[in-house]
């Protein structure tokens, strides 16, 4: 082969490899957003009760019959909070009756126009569980609802029983500005990839990558293939989005606030973030208000306790929860 034929081709692959590239990413993104559309019929009404809040629907799953309520509230970001506490869910409900709150702009909930603030996220929360005629409840909280958890147990002391927070934020964290950012721009990348379709060919490629495994729960395949088009069409919304951006101005409104004297605490917090995170321990006990009940366990594992240590935590909460009625008797 010649040297001028040599620079011909070369010119060619120049062009056309770039141009394959944007070819393939076009479809993908094509497929992607054509299979969203067809997912989202089988999604309106996959799980979950819908309440009416201010014109708009929130979902709300209820699972177990239990005279004694227990409300799990999400991490930031979850495609599906009914879903991805299913592991704790499934080690309350023999005693207990279990509600799953989707925020607006999470799972199965709808959008919402208004900013994503911590007064608006606790009215919304406790118009949904008014409505649904449960006024006395134990809060179950997961990293950043942590923060809604402590606002809305000031708001309404008379009504949250307990708080039981799992690796939950503090408003006080070190580096808070940079932390929100950080957020921000990864949650910015996953939702460029989830459009152009690279998520849907990984899940397929390596489901674990998008469902995690859950220590004492199985999830059944159809549970697995439900939580991956919810992590398809419902990952990080407008809304969770806008829920980061507030994070520095909700946590502001926080600072130095406590729970309630009347509101016994228990904590589960990671060994990770008692390792890599400043202050992490003593920024939780700093939250707890006057009472004999408040505990804290540190859990050897990372942020996501929640899948490493259900039956544990639910196991710990069980007895904790019991030996607290009996004090208060």
């Amino acid at each position: 082969m010649n040297a001028k034929i040599s620079r011909k081709l070369f010119k060619k692959a120049l062009i056309g490899i770039p141009l394959a590239l944007i070819i393939i990413i076009v479809l993908s993104a094509t497929t992607n957003s054509f299979l969203c559309h067809q997912e989202s019929k089988d999604l309106e009404n996959a799980y979950g009760h819908r309440v009416q809040v201010d014109g708009k629907n929130m979902c709300i799953d209820v699972a177990g019959s239990g005279d004694q309520v227990v409300v799990l509230l999400s991490g930031w970001g979850s495609p599906s909070p009914v879903l991805d506490l299913r592991p704790l869910a499934a080690n309350l409900d023999d005693k207990y009756t279990v509600i799953t709150a989707e925020y607006f702009g999470y799972g199965l909930s709808d959008d919402t126009n208004s900013d994503r603030s911590v007064e608006n996220i606790t009215y919304e929360l406790h118009r949904a569980l008014k409505e649904m005629g449960y006024n006395n409840y134990t809060l179950m909280a997961h990293s950043i609802s942590g923060l809604y958890g402590l606002y809305y147990a000031n708001m309404y002391p008379n009504e949250v029983k307990s708080f039981v927070g799992i690796d939950t934020s503090v408003a006080n964290e070190d580096d808070l500005e940079a932390s929100m950012q950080e957020s921000l721009s990864y949650g910015n990348t996953l939702r460029t990839l989830n459009k152009l379709g690279i998520i849907r060919l990984l899940s397929v490629i390596d489901p674990s990558s998008i469902i995690p495994e859950a220590s004492g729960y199985q999830r059944s395949e159809e549970e697995q293939e439900l939580l991956r088009k919810m992590y398809l069409n419902r990952l990080l919304s407008q809304n969770a989005m806008n829920e980061m951006e507030m994070l520095e101005e909700n946590c502001n409104k926080l600072s130095g606030m406590k729970f309630p004297d009347n509101v016994p605490v228990l904590f589960f917090i990671s060994s990770e973030n008692v390792e890599t995170t400043s202050g992490w321990k003593e920024k939780h006990v700093e939250q707890f208000g006057n009472n004999g009940k408040n505990k804290l366990i540190v859990l050897n594992g990372s942020h996501y306790l929640y899948n490493e240590y259900a039956p544990e935590i639910c196991n710990t909460f069980k007895e904790w929860d019991s030996a607290e009625q009996i004090d208060q008797s």
